[in-house]
């Protein structure tokens, strides 16, 4: 016997002192040896599973208890006192369930009697016969019961047990058969079921989810009184199989039983049970279904072909993209191209859920295969089989499904697609076919997906993927290089292409009505603000050759809609945040702080977000002590920082007088001078200067140097008007 699920929690030994000492963390696990057969507690290494941290056991006749739903504690025959505290509530049931059954104990049997005498009489209010009249008596004795755990617990049991459930189902069936459900009964068995699903008891779930009661809770859940007389059709969804499509064949029909009831189990926590399940409720559920996961990759590798066959599968609904014909025109292709897209997206979510070692023979069996000629031939293959449907305009039903499937690869292994970028074509690689969809794609949920894909790709901070063994060696910094080197004078400015155009090729009266446009600049902004926190090299001098940051003051000044200022604001706040000079001289020379001043007096006094953000940005200024900023906002802008209806004139001019103990007259005359000839001089830099290298300490220098930057514009930003 043994615990199927690892539950995080803390062992605790009471010291001589009276006094509790932590003992292990780690993930708990229960189970009964063979010989002697006696129950044990393992507390493992949540990192490295295979090492235990610590081990006890319990005696048949240990007094073991419950206290406060998450302790068990009991006394080992040495005299000391041990507790085990878990994370959830349905740790220490899984655990405390192990426990009783060996001692050949209920739930309830260590409690105080006034607890058993409670729970008893609870079950015995319970109508031993089901009918119309009988029902607000059930239905009353459970919501009774749904603040008293331990009552929960044996009613739960007593459900599952006496076939409880079944009869009330019984009840439900024959009355809408008859046509006799009137809404007073509808109403109250629909409460008595949403009872039973709040007592948050994953045996009676499981029941609820049986093949023969499905359909009938379901059922059920559609006379909700909220839902009026626009009633659900769960039955009719669950009850049509033809969404069941079985491209692999399965040996085990226990295996095909149990990816049913978990679809349905899916189902029912997404789509008819939201608006019941509370937080306990739901978090049971969906380790409920992650336990069901884990019994179906076992199944999985438990089919001796079940590999192979996918690998077939996988290459020759491929191989139509790969060798250049459209298996959309053809007979049979079209369903296959796409079920292999289902397939594999949900075969991946499967193993992002699972714990490691699983998860790692998952998805190399799933895109890699076992050696590495077949991992690169199969990985190369399916990355033209994504890039050819984000290029065909006329696959946008498929486009969302293969980037939720470019989005699960990069969520499991980012290298492989930055490796792919850095040796694709520059003209036609899957990068530049991701910008486009970005760009032409009328579908919010599929740009959100490609910008967190973009993101993950570029991003050269976070820590690598575990899936494959190779991940953390030195091939990885040097394809994150290779793919921002790329990234940066190539793709860079084709992304950023809507606002660098905007005071161009927009029409500034018509922001805000294009709902597209707003949402495309809405996630350049936030793209922007994220490549200025990561990539504080690059990307100064994108913005110093570009119109980028004259032009997301534009937006900031121009746009109607708060969310998009507050989007441009934090592009501005997170340059200043980063504490750089650089930012700093060109906002003075720039003549930046303009339009911020502009809507600041316009939002002055109306206690709105607005308002707030820009409160903050100039309150960070002070706090930051960014001596150039307070400078230039006190010498330059005292008019509009007294017109303002806060005390920020008086906060500012006390730290500037703070930072400039000796003033003198030609300060303000040197400093704009220092400012023009910083920009000129950084204008004429190569990247080989030492002298003109901003660097951060550690961070690489792109192969790409300013004039390569500007060679891709297509016009000069000294050309271009500024905002007045």
């Amino acid at each position: 016997m043994e615990s199927t699920i690892d539950h995080r929690a803390r062992i605790f030994l009471l010291t001589n002192d009276n006094e509790w000492t932590d003992i292990a963390t780690g993930t708990c696990r229960a189970h009964v040896s063979d010989e002697p057969a006696v129950p044990s507690l393992s507390i493992l290494n949540e990192e490295q599973p295979d090492t235990q941290l610590y081990a006890t056991t319990i005696g048949k006749e240990a007094e073991v208890s419950v206290q406060q739903d998450t302790v068990i504690s009991w006394t080992r025959p040495d005299g000391t006192d041990i507790a085990v505290s878990f994370e959830t509530q349905i740790g220490c049931e899984a655990v405390w369930s192990e426990i009783c059954r060996y001692q050949g104990k209920s739930y309830s049997a260590l409690d105080n009697v006034k607890t058993s005498v409670q729970m008893s009489s609870q079950v015995q209010q319970l109508p031993e016969v089901i009918k119309d009249d009988t029902l607000p008596d059930i239905d009353t004795a459970l919501q009774q019961s749904l603040v008293m755990p331990f009552v929960k617990r044996q009613l739960a049991a007593f459900m599952v047990d006496t076939g409880y459930v079944g009869r009330l189902l019984r009840v439900f069936t024959d009355a809408e058969t008859n046509h006799q459900l009137p809404s007073t009964v509808s109403e109250r068995l629909f409460s008595i079921f949403r009872s039973l699903v709040l007592l948050n008891s994953p045996q009676l779930l499981k029941e609820l989810l049986k093949p023969e009661n499905v359909l009938q809770v379901a059922g059920v859940f559609e006379y909700e009184p909220q839902a009026g007389s626009s009633r659900p059709e769960y039955r009719k969804y669950l009850a049509d199989t033809s969404r069941y499509r079985q491209i692999i064949t399965l040996k085990s029909p226990g295996l095909l039983a149990l990816i049913h009831e978990t679809f349905r189990a899916q189902y029912y926590k997404d789509v008819i049970l939201p608006r019941v399940l509370d937080d306990d409720t739901f978090t049971t559920l969906v380790m409920l279904i992650r336990s069901n996961h884990m019994e179906i990759i076992s199944g999985l590798e438990a089919e001796g072909e079940i590999y192979d066959q996918m690998y077939t599968f996988f290459f020759r609904a491929i191989s139509n993209f790969y060798y250049d014909r459209n298996p959309f025109l053809e007979t049979d292709s079209p369903q296959e191209a796409l079920e292999v897209c289902k397939f594999f997206k949900e075969f991946l979510t499967i193993a992002r859920t699972s714990t490691n070692p699983s998860q790692i023979r998952l998805y190399q069996y799933a895109l890699c295969y076992t050696n590495t000629h077949a991992r690169s031939e199969s990985m190369n293959k399916f990355l033209t089989f994504v890039h050819k449907i984000l290029s065909n305009q006329q696959m946008s039903g498929a486009r969302g499904l293969a980037v939720e499937l470019l989005l699960a690869v990069c969520q499991h292994d980012p290298h492989i697609l930055r490796q792919s970028i850095a040796s694709s074509n520059k003209q036609s690689s899957l990068l530049s076919a991701m910008i486009e969809c970005f760009q032409g794609e009328p579908n919010v949920g599929v740009r959100w997906q490609l910008v967190q894909v973009l993101r993950t790709v570029v991003d050269n901070t976070a820590g690598s993927s575990v899936i494959l063994s190779s991940t953390n060696s030195p091939g990885h910094s040097r394809s994150i290089d290779e793919c921002l080197n790329q990234f940066y004078p190539l793709y860079a400015t084709r992304l950023l292409q809507p606002i660098i155009d905007l005071d161009k090729s927009v029409d500034l009266l018509a922001l805000g009505t294009d709902t597209k446009s707003d949402d495309i600049l809405f996630h350049l902004c936030d793209l922007l603000t994220f490549f200025i926190t990561a990539h504080k090299y690059r990307i100064k001098y994108l913005l110093l050759r570009s119109f980028i940051v004259q032009n997301i003051l534009l937006l900031f000044a121009k746009h109607p809609l708060l969310y998009m200022k507050a989007a441009a604001l934090r592009v501005f706040r997170t340059m200043i945040g980063t504490g750089d000079d650089f930012y700093f001289r060109f906002f003075v020379k720039h003549g930046s702080f303009k339009p911020i001043f502009l809507v600041f007096q316009q939002v002055d006094g109306r206690n709105n977000l607005l308002e707030s953000a820009l409160f903050e940005l100039f309150e960070g200024i002070r706090a930051g002590h960014y001596r150039i900023l307070i400078n230039h906002l006190i010498e330059e802008h005292v008019n509009d920082l007294k017109g303002l209806s806060s005390n920020l004139y008086e906060r500012l001019n006390e730290m500037y007088l703070k930072l400039n103990p000796q003033l003198e007259s030609n300060e303000s005359a040197n400093a704009s001078n220092g400012h023009d000839e910083y920009f000129e001089r950084l204008g004429e830099c190569d990247d080989s200067d030492s002298d003109c290298d901003d660097r951060e300490e550690g961070e690489q220098e792109p192969d790409t140097n300013i004039d390569q930057i500007n060679e891709l514009r297509p016009y000069s930003p000294s050309k271009r008007s500024k905002l007045g």
